[in-house]
């Protein structure tokens, strides 16, 4: 999966600034007033900053409101962005589309039949049916029907035979196809490994696609901010099998001593480490600390990408693992704690209440600053009152302005 210097673009826009300051508290919007102005900002995303819009996709399955209409706006998404932002986003739309696709299949199914199956609007419907597994059986004829278009590209090809197989399409017939896609070692084996982990592939594999996967795994590892590697990708997909995946953890474990003697290679070691996590559940609080030290000592880029690779195997049970380490852990680990936030978002909202008294109590400059940024993207909107009042006693200008852009994060970019 090519990244193209996004996660450069993310650290750009998450230590922006915005002209403005809060002057006055924000009046509480009303839980259907919040999801319209939801809707308003994916409508208009193609004037939006791309972290309000990943603000206003990632909070649509916990808040919203509006229901059939959320769907057509989200599959829309990718058409209003440009290319360099719908790569970060991409995770995000998927994962909101398969939870509020999950009461509305008939209706995502109806809104992808309008739409060339081609285009961007198209995949992200459809890898949010793959992830949604068993639950979008009623998709099976649209999709068996699809993929019979002779106008079909070979990538939408490869993501419609993965998908099917998440949803219970698993005749010998397709998977042996996917196993002679995971042999070609090419872009179409990249596309395969990338619909595997966005749509988190876990109980179809066939022994062969995972002698196929490990081979994967044994390939160079590398996560250096251009792009991913095929290691890390399959360990993404082994972690989403969890402790089914037992009998690789060695692999895994042999990648990460490598990445480890071999510089450069720290991304890799972030996604290495969340694979382990995932599956090695005994072991899972020494792996995310790893994790964390690991993004506390060194914040670019590269570790920028792995993380948002890694989001895929980030569940509430690891957040909540974070969320004891930065009890008890020292101002590295706090450190990679806020970076943390700042790269996964709002679905590390359990851990705003820690940054906001990080913010308000601790005389660690580097570490105020840290929690300020990773407010925005993780805060949740009933504490943007809190941050505005952060910001009027701020007396360090770097973390005021930071304070002051997560407000704007928080409230979707609404002046009002």
């Amino acid at each position: 999966m090519k990244i193209c210097g996004l996660s450069f673009i993310l650290f750009q826009v998450v230590t922006s600034v915005f002209a403005q300051p809060p002057e006055k508290d924000a009046i509480p919007l009303s839980a259907e007033a919040r999801g319209l102005l939801r809707l308003e900002v994916l409508k208009n995303a193609n004037h939006s900053d791309w972290i309000v819009v990943r603000r206003a996709i990632q909070e649509m399955p916990a808040n919203n409101q509006i229901g059939v209409e959320s769907l057509s706006e989200l599959i829309r998404v990718p058409n209003r962005l440009k290319d360099s932002d719908r790569g970060i986003l991409e995770v995000d739309n998927v994962n909101a589309l398969a939870s509020l696709a999950t009461t509305h299949t008939d209706e995502l199914v109806s809104l992808l039949k309008d739409e060339d199956s081609n285009s961007e609007s198209f995949k992200v419907g459809l890898l949010a049916l793959g992830q949604m597994g068993r639950n979008a059986a009623s998709a099976i004829p649209f999709l068996e029907r699809i993929s019979a278009d002779e106008h079909l590209e070979a990538q939408t090809k490869v993501e419609l035979r993965i998908c099917l197989a998440n949803i219970g399409e698993n005749s010998k017939e397709n998977l042996a196809q996917i196993v002679v896609i995971l042999k070609r070692h090419d872009d179409l084996t990249d596309t395969a490994l990338w619909t595997m982990a966005v749509t988190r592939s876990r109980d179809w594999p066939s022994p062969g696609i995972l002698d196929q996967l490990k081979l994967c795994l044994q390939t160079a590892g590398a996560a250096d901010g251009e792009s991913v590697s095929r290691s890390p990708l399959a360990a993404v997909i082994f972690g989403n099998l969890g402790t089914n995946a037992a009998v690789y953890a060695r692999v895994i474990q042999s990648q990460l001593k490598t990445a480890k003697r071999t510089a450069g290679l720290e991304a890799a070691r972030i996604i290495y480490n969340l694979a382990l996590a995932r599956i090695e559940t005994h072991n899972q609080q020494k792996y995310v600390l790893e994790v964390l030290k690991l993004i506390g000592r060194d914040f670019g880029r590269a570790e920028m990408a792995a993380l948002l690779l890694g989001s895929f195997l980030v569940d509430d049970h690891i957040v909540e693992m974070a969320s004891d380490a930065f009890d008890k852990g020292d101002v590295q680990v706090r450190l990679g704690i806020c970076h943390f936030c700042q790269t996964i978002g709002y679905s590390a909202h359990l851990l705003s209440g820690k940054l906001i008294l990080t913010v308000q109590k601790l005389d660690n400059e580097d570490l105020r600053l840290a929690a300020a940024k990773a407010l925005g993207p993780s805060a949740t909107y009933m504490q943007m009152s809190s941050l505005q009042r952060l910001f009027k006693t701020e007396a360090s200008s770097e973390v005021k302005k930071a304070l002051e852009a997560s407000v704007q994060n928080i409230s979707l970019g609404n002046k009002k």
